[in-house]
């Protein structure tokens, strides 16, 4: 599996706002979101990854997880990138083995993916949460609906929440779509939340809510407010 970094930071963003939190940032990425800059550029630009990514086992991944959990008490562990989908899925479903099968401590594993990729049956059976971040047109890249869709079907049954990055208004519109569509009958729940600017942002998003009485939670990346706006370990 290729990584491009690995520490600990409180979580900012789902359902786990607040909990101190291992993440684990692999490296790649297959969307390119060029409407506006991803917080995490470094980790989805072969250009800017390739110097600094490095690799790992799932069983020596597992050691240094074990390892930051002794040093700094963080049990919840963020999956994210880049897209950690794009890596080998035997990997992280040997990874997930290996820390639930291992010495009993007080693990919770969390996923952040794009959703375009099939999620592995063994992931949900394992209680991993999913945090799906659908894509809007805002971002440049288009809604994959379908295959979001496949996964909303599992994540109904097992757990996980759909988060919308909006742009501006348009991108609210179209969240809503999805979600009269295909979320709003899944019992799945919604976090939303802007992209940084100076124009648009969360109190607008809170005007659309109260306005289109959506039971969606505000997402505004709290690690942002605490350490400063795309400071990298943290």
């Amino acid at each position: 599996m290729r990584l491009v970094e690995h520490y600990v930071s409180t979580q900012g963003e789902g359902p786990r706002v607040g909990i101190l939190t291992q993440f684990v940032r692999f490296a790649g990425c297959n969307l390119k979101c060029p409407s506006w800059p991803c917080d995490s550029q470094f980790a989805i630009d072969p250009k800017l990854y390739r110097e600094e990514q490095y690799s790992r086992q799932p069983w020596e991944l597992a050691q240094d997880i074990e390892a930051k959990y002794k040093e700094t008490g963080a049990s919840n562990i963020c999956f994210t990138g880049g897209e950690p989908f794009l890596q080998p899925h035997k990997e992280l479903i040997s990874l997930l083995q290996r820390l639930f099968d291992g010495p009993e401590l007080p693990w919770t594993t969390e996923v952040f993916t794009n959703g375009t990729f099939e999620v592995p049956a063994e992931v949900f059976l394992m209680g991993t949460q999913l945090v799906m971040d659908w894509k809007l047109p805002g971002s440049g890249e288009k809604t994959w609906l379908n295959e979001r869709s496949r996964n909303l079907v599992e994540m109904t049954k097992y757990g996980g929440v759909v988060k919308f990055t909006v742009a501006d208004a348009e991108d609210f519109e179209v969240a809503m779509d999805v979600w009269n569509t295909v979320v709003k009958d899944s019992g799945v729940s919604v976090f939303v939340g802007p992209v940084w600017s100076d124009t648009w942002g969360a109190t607008d998003i809170v005007e659309l809510i109260k306005q289109y009485k959506v039971p969606w939670r505000l997402n505004i990346q709290v690690h942002q407010y605490i350490y400063g706006v795309n400071k990298r370990g943290t």
